[in-house]
């Protein structure tokens, strides 16, 4: 009886010894963004170039139910990737949420942008601002000062908040809105079908920039700013940071109109920029509190 446990115990131990000498540790990719969002595509296209990349570990994608949600991800879990998004952290400042996502140079890796872009359904007459004119977005942008500084003394625009720029798109093309601000990442494909067009463009470099139209506006450029960074040792540093140079990945966010991607040498004047428009576009469109002491937080996040 001894002979036939002890038998049965190593074949149970030579059945299990490959698993646990293969185990794999996990990096986890954590998304704060809306699923509705150009920068969950952003998020997905990620979370595939890192698996893409390398085999040493397993990913696991986190779909974050808030900036809370994801900055508690984030610090409690080991080898967690944050694909952050200015715009979540701005909209969380204003309700008096600072999620430090805890980016510093030194373990950012990754940083880029996408403009959005203001459409309107393709053979649709309605002209921007001269009648009472609808136009959709992003609840995480729709700001107290946005369309206040998009209206100017002239202009009837008025912001109708939706999850992300794919409800606000399809609302466009059902005919449910005038217009839509709509990331690129979610328009570009309906833009080469012909069902929508998109006059005006936030991206300061295009013929069609809105502040060619509108030069007094206080932020004219208003990008989807993307940045990765993690809370791993070197050896996640340079996982993390091959998966943001894989051409696939580069040439997917480049299609969805993510530009001016930086993924090497990542300094401290990089990440003070992002911080810089956060505080830009928190200051224009959504300060309302003047207490002592939130400037300065929404000034560090990033330093």
């Amino acid at each position: 009886m001894k002979k036939i446990l002890l038998i049965a115990s190593v074949a149970v131990m030579y059945t299990l010894a490959p698993s646990l000498a293969f185990s794999k540790d996990t990096l986890t990719v954590v998304n704060p963004s809306n699923k509705a969002s150009p920068a969950t595509v952003f998020a997905k296209s990620y979370e595939q170039a890192l698996r893409d990349s390398q085999s040493t570990y397993n990913v696991d994608f986190y779909q974050a139910s808030s900036c809370a949600d994801a900055d508690a991800k984030y610090k409690n879990t080991k080898n967690s990737i944050m694909i952050a998004n200015a715009d979540v952290n701005i909209a969380s400042l204003a309700k008096g949420v600072s999620c430090n996502y805890s980016a510093k140079h030194y373990n950012t890796t990754l940083i880029t942008k996408s403009y959005l872009k203001f459409c309107r359904k393709s053979g649709s007459t309605k002209e921007f601002g001269i009648d009472d004119t609808t136009v959709g977005i992003a609840s995480v942008i729709l700001s107290p000062g946005l369309f206040k500084d998009l209206n100017g003394t002239n202009l009837k625009l008025k912001g109708v908040p939706y999850s992300g720029s794919k409800t606000v798109l399809a609302a466009v093309l059902a005919g449910d809105l005038d217009w839509g601000i709509i990331g690129a990442g979610v328009v570009n494909s309906p833009l080469k079908a012909g069902t929508i067009e998109c006059p005006f463009d936030y991206d300061p470099g295009a013929t069609n920039f809105i502040g060619n139209k509108l030069p007094d506006l206080k932020v004219p450029t208003m990008p989807i700013i993307q940045i990765i960074h993690h809370n791993g040792d070197a050896k996640v540093n340079d996982l993390v940071s091959a998966a943001g140079t894989n051409k696939k990945f580069l040439d997917g966010i480049a299609f969805n109109g993510f530009s001016e991607t930086k993924n090497s040498e990542i300094n401290s004047g990089d990440v003070v920029l992002v911080s810089d428009h956060i505080a830009n576009v928190f200051n224009n469109y959504w300060k309302i509190d003047t207490k002592p002491g939130l400037w300065s937080r929404i000034k560090n996040i990033f330093k």
